[in-house]
């Protein structure tokens, strides 16, 4: 029986993953190195700390602090203004938990800074009962820390929790 449901955030309350792209992909150019849609998909989900030797592997001449940075200013940019919008159907799904009285969580890699200001300039951070950010767990996905974390937060079991995940990292999780 579900009792309670988690959420991820990028590619399922907001659109950032789509704006995480060209983020990614602009930091790139801007050092002159082509980063694959497809590589950036494989590191979907993880902390930008446990992608680091993935970008490092593959792209040696990657200056990837610098393309952190770039990333933050973007994405923090787009939350400051207003313009990291949420997916379709994200308010209705938390009127219809509001209505079964079901305690949600948000379980996000992102850094909690971010989450912070997504669900904020959005109007909905009051809406989730429990936050969990990347930096409160040890392990990032497709280790399944993060969504035990924030089942233990909301005291229910993890089998009775609802986990609403859109990357292949999340789902392994």
């Amino acid at each position: 029986m579900i009792r309670a449901v988690i959420f991820d955030m990028d590619g399922v309350v907001t659109d950032s993953e789509r704006l995480g792209f060209e983020a990614i992909t602009e930091a790139g150019r801007a050092q002159k190195i082509d980063i694959p849609h497809d590589f950036i998909v494989s590191t979907m989900g993880m902390t930008f700390d446990r992608s680091y030797d993935m970008y490092r592997k593959n792209f040696p001449g990657l200056d990837y602090e610098k393309m952190m940075r770039h990333y933050y200013a973007y994405m923090a940019d787009l939350a400051a203004k207003g313009r990291m919008p949420l997916m379709k159907g994200v308010r209705e799904m938390l009127d219809a938990l509001d209505e079964k009285k079901l305690p949600r969580a948000l379980a996000s890699s992102s850094r909690g800074e971010i989450v912070r200001a997504y669900l904020k300039s959005n109007g909905i951070y009051a809406r989730f009962t429990r936050i969990i950010s990347g930096e409160m767990c040890a392990h990032s996905k497709p280790d399944p820390e993060i969504f035990l974390t924030a089942a233990g937060a909301l005291d229910v079991k993890p089998e009775d929790c609802l986990v609403l995940e859109d990357s292949l990292n999340g789902v392994r999780a």
